[in-house]
């Protein structure tokens, strides 16, 4: 007797089903479960889309647009994301229930469903409760935060401790529920940090804070100025700091090492910018030799009780123009072998600078609407001719040698130019303070546009007592000879921290008495979607030089690994199988609740080896 296959709702125009209730969701695992049929999960879009969709799939490019295969089942929970159980106040700890595709605490603006008012957020500090950290951006769904092992910029607080329950659907269209209170907690240890291979999370329940506020600043220096010393624990041992005014007041103080601020900071983040560019000038007087140099942006906050009357909210971009302006840039400086290409993917942006740029001027919506067709024309034309003037510059250089040092010439001047003027003509930025909600604050990235400036990263998570040797060990990558921009790349090393988890397939897993025990240090090369080439020129070195130098890391879920097909090591052996002592636990809990595979594809059969 045939089974009888269950009624699934219809597919969206984007390629993905859209469900807005959990008998949806079961619905479409049982399906996929008759059919032996993939099925993966879509938060925001932000990992790699290998890790995300079903085969096949072949992008490696973050892209919050990627139309998924059309083969198999891929689900988009865009129509799942209420509120089902707010804090009450007997309640001890208070706690939340949401579905699982509920947004963390800002806008998508690549969803249309996605506000800042439904997101969990705000939504929580509506009445007086909030979580304690949240993501360097907080579009992200909670599930899909989770699921990857995501984390934000401290390890005094962490949004993986607030998970208390997580109500999954496994691969037979069964529902399970793990909790911090089982009796035996290896289950929900197995599940925090699940890859989306144990099933589809349906619904999350969080412990709360009640609402906090931050005050803090950004300040940009030197590498010599700066009042973090990257790359010694006791500063004493090193030169002291011209400027020791902290990110956090403005205020002097003595220099700390990395270690010290990333243990001391409530939340804290740097953006290392290592590129190194000597250019000269001449004048009546003579020749003019100028250095830009490397230089920390330093991003530190302090939770405090006191509301800001008028919150002062933290900008990365000060202004739209000049994330355009960087977007230009970036663009420019990956594709300079390319130069069409370089008007090609500017014009694809046309719309979002109208977007962006609409709202800065107006506020009000319907002056927004009135205004939008004419500044569409007036961004197209303003974006064709800065590409078509920037592109006849660079057409007219001919010379091999002029077009490779334009690449460190731009980046260090994009750094100055949007981050740090140059010390010899303008002063230096004073810290940039600010004063916000905390469920607000604490993503020091939530203005930075996904297409205006798509960024991706490998992300290297290495024990905190490893910090200092990690940094020593990229500042004489970046110092060799001759290849100093091929090592550094066009963009920031973002550093910052997390602390440790008992998720089994967590970055920062520790059983409490191995290296992992006291945190970790997160390491992040950007790379710009727009270069050319691939990403892994620049991170397969960063990946073969800790292995060499004896620095223990784990690489983020969703952002880039090793490619599959690399056959120089057993990256599998190196990275998974024997860096994560549960991961055998793991793996026969993933095959008691996903019997024929369904939540797997090549990726995640070769990553988990089960390919093998």
């Amino acid at each position: 007797m045939a089974e009888i296959l269950p009624t699934i709702i219809s597919k969206g125009d984007d390629g993905c089903y859209h469900p807005s209730c959990e008998d949806q969701i079961v619905n479409l695992v049982k399906y996929a479960y008759a059919k032996s049929m993939q099925l993966r999960v879509r938060g925001s879009g932000h990992s790699i889309p290998k890790a995300i969709y079903t085969d096949v799939c072949e992008s490696e490019k973050v892209d919050v647009s990627f139309t998924p295969p059309k083969e198999n089942i891929n689900v988009k929970l865009d129509n799942y994301c209420k509120v089902l159980e707010f804090p009450k106040a007997n309640d001890d700890p208070p706690k939340v229930t949401a579905q699982a595709g509920i947004r963390i605490g800002e806008q998508d603006r690549n969803d249309k469903n996605s506000t800042v008012e439904n997101s969990l957020g705000y939504q929580l500090h509506k009445i007086g409760y909030s979580i304690s950290d949240m993501g360097g951006i907080s579009r992200q769904t909670i599930s899909g935060f989770l699921c990857t092992g995501s984390s934000g910029s401290s390890i005094k607080y962490d949004l993986g401790h607030h998970v208390y329950a997580l109500r999954i659907i496994g691969g037979t269209g069964d529902i399970y529920t793990v909790s911090r209170d089982d009796e035996n907690p290896d289950h929900f240890n197995a599940a925090l940090v699940s890859l989306g291979v144990l099933g589809v999370v349906s619904t999350v329940t969080l412990t709360c804070d009640k609402s906090f506020y931050i005050h803090g600043a950004q300040r940009c220096d030197s590498l010599e100025e700066s009042y973090v010393d990257i790359f010694n624990d006791d500063p004493s041992s090193g030169p002291p700091a011209a400027s020791t005014a902290t990110a956090s007041t403005g205020d002097e103080k003595k220099r700390i090492g990395l270690t010290t601020f990333l243990k001391e900071a409530h939340y804290g983040r740097i953006l290392w910018w290592p590129q190194r560019f000597k250019y000269t000038s001449s004048s009546d007087v003579g020749v003019d030799q100028s250095y830009v140099k490397p230089r920390l942006q330093i991003w530190q906050a302090t939770r405090c009780e006191v509301e800001p009357l008028k919150p002062k909210p933290f900008k990365l971009f000060p202004s739209t123009e000049l994330q355009i302006l960087y977007s230009y840039l970036m663009t420019l400086q990956g594709n300079l072998t390319d130069l069409k290409k370089v008007s090609e993917l500017m014009r694809e942006k046309d719309e979002r600078f109208t977007t962006l740029m609409v709202e800065e001027l107006q506020e009000d919506y319907e002056m927004r609407e009135k205004y939008a067709k004419e500044l569409t024309g007036v961004i197209k034309m303003i974006n064709e001719l800065f590409a078509t003037v920037i592109n006849g510059i660079i057409a007219q250089i001919h010379d091999p040698k002029v077009l490779e040092m334009l690449g460190p010439a731009f980046s260090a001047l994009s750094v100055q130019l949007l981050f740090a003027p140059l010390d010899k003509y303008l002063p230096m930025l004073q810290p940039i303070k600010f004063h916000d909600y905390g469920w607000h604050g604490v993503s020091m990235d939530r203005t930075v546009d996904d297409v205006l400036t798509p960024t991706m990263f490998t992300e290297l998570w290495v024990p905190l007592i490893y910090a200092t040797k990690a940094t020593k060990a990229l500042e004489e990558h970046f110092s060799q000879k001759g290849s100093t921009y091929k090592n550094t790349g066009n963009s920031a090393w973002e550093i910052y921290s997390s602390d440790k988890s008992d998720g089994w397939m967590s970055m920062s897993y520790s059983n409490g008495k191995d290296d992992w025990r006291e945190g970790v240090v997160r390491i992040d090369p950007y790379w710009f979607v727009a270069n050319e080439g691939s990403s892994r020129v620049l991170y397969q070195p960063i990946w073969e030089l800790f292995l060499k130098k004896g620095i223990p890391y784990r690489l983020h879920w969703g952002k880039v690994l090793p490619a599959m097909d690399d056959k120089t090591k057993d990256w599998q052996k190196l990275l998974v199988a024997d860096n994560y002592p549960r991961f055998k636990d793991f793996l026969a809990f993933r095959e008691e609740k996903d019997p024929r595979n369904i939540f797997l594809n090549s990726y995640w059969k070769h990553w988990l080896g089960i390919d093998k």
